[in-house]
Formats: C-alpha cells, sequence, structure tokens
C-alpha cells in the first residue's frame, strides 16, 4: 500500500500526483483511504516498526519476526498499547497487545520504549530510530 501525503493549498487538497494517476494504481478490490496527518504518522510508525525494527532483529539473531514482535510487545508495550479481543470460539476470548488500534501517542511511547531498551540490551547498533517527526507524541 503506499501513502501519499495530502498538502492543502489555501484550503484545497493537493497530492503529488493527480487522483487519475493515484487511482491508477488502485488494486482490483482496493480502496482510496484519507488520512489526516496524525493517521499517517501512526501509519508510518506502525511500518517503522514492522519494516526496520522488527526485521533488524531478526535478521541479527535469526529469531523470526513474530517472535520479536511478541518479545517487543511484552517488554515495552504492556502499559502502552491497547488489547485487542481475539475469539477463539464462541466462549472463549483471547486478548493480546496490538498496535493496529494504537494512537499515534501510544505508538510514539511504544517505539519510545523500544529504543530504550535496544540501548540497555546493545541491539541499537542493529537499527536506528525513526524520523524525529515519528517520535513526537
Amino acid at each position: 500500500m503506499r501513502a501519499y501525503q495530502n498538502k492543502p493549498i489555501d484550503g484545497v487538497p493537493s497530492f503529488p500526483k493527480t487522483l487519475e494517476e493515484i487511482a491508477a494504481e488502485v488494486q482490483p478490490n482496493g480502496a482510496l483511504v484519507v488520512w489526516d496527518e496524525e493517521q499517517l504518522i501512526t501509519y508510518r510508525q506502525r511500518n517503522w516498526y514492522r519494516g526496520v525494527c522488527l526485521k533488524a532483529l531478526s535478521d541479527w539473531n535469526g529469531d523470526t519476526i513474530d517472535e520479536w514482535d511478541d518479545r517487543l510487545k511484552a517488554m515495552c508495550g504492556k502499559n502502552i498499547l491497547p488489547k485487542e479481543k481475539i475469539w477463539i470460539n464462541r466462549d472463549t476470548i483471547l486478548k493480546r497487545l496490538s498496535i493496529k488500534p494504537a494512537s499515534k501517542r501510544q505508538m510514539s511511547r511504544f517505539i519510545e520504549q523500544i529504543l530504550s531498551e535496544a540501548v540497555t540490551q546493545g541491539w541499537i547498533e542493529h537499527f536506528g530510530p525513526p524520523d524525529p517527526e515519528l517520535r513526537r507524541t
């Protein structure tokens, strides 16, 4: 999925490409979603977490991305990330920490906790911090 930032000019939406060019890139059964600035930053924070942080840690020691995801959420996200309900069957619900419903503020705090833990544990050399705008609350 590609993201294009809306930069309003005199209150009128403006994109780096025409809407026709953007619409031409939409896959069958795809959709265009218009986000405000906070939603775009949250999207980029999630991409940094999944695509940079988890991938670098997985490449470093060979554990899977899912193992690192579980480990980081347990270490750094306990009191930060919201819980997502997963229905096992009609009577059983599993709750797990998730970045999907997390807000920009929650993701910023989670990223800061990861970076703090990375410095303490010596992982910081395997990935760098995200852009400064992704770390603001």
